[in-house]
């Protein structure tokens, strides 16, 4: 990339980096860190054409049903619960987000494909929020 002149890297964060809680101090230390490197990278490769942007989802339900490890993440807490993770997820995203729900997962290719492409040349070390309002820049 730094020989062409230009190129993308695009990393991925959640909302974890935001949030406070009991619990995920780990969890919620490396996204932050990830959003961090983002930016930092972004300096250090901007001068080279070299853009750098982060996607920060939040849940994903469609991922459930592709193998996504975040239902054995989020199975313990839904089993607390006496709810399937599903559940769970619904009623987090209805209490939780301003649009009631939470990204699919055309929303978070349409969104890297959009970082990606020259229509946002002039974006770089940006974090891509899309909580769908669970979290508010």
């Amino acid at each position: 990339m730094i020989e062409a002149g230009r190129g993308v890297i695009l990393t991925l964060s959640t909302p974890g980096s935001h949030m406070s809680g009991t619990g995920f101090l780990g969890y919620g230390v490396t996204c932050a860190a990830g959003e961090a490197f983002t930016r930092l990278l972004a300096a250090d490769l901007g001068p080279a054409g070299i853009r750098v942007n982060c996607i920060r989802p939040h849940a994903i339900p469609q991922a459930l049903a592709k193998g996504s490890h975040a239902g054995d993440v989020f199975r313990p807490i839904a089993e607390r619960a006496g709810i399937t993770v599903e559940a769970m997820l619904a009623q987090a995203a209805a209490a939780g987000t301003l649009l009631k729900r939470f990204p699919t997962l055309d929303e978070v290719a349409e969104t890297a494909a959009f970082l990606a492409s020259d229509h946002a040349g002039a974006m770089t070390a940006a974090i891509a929020n899309l909580s769908c309002g669970a979290l508010l820049d």
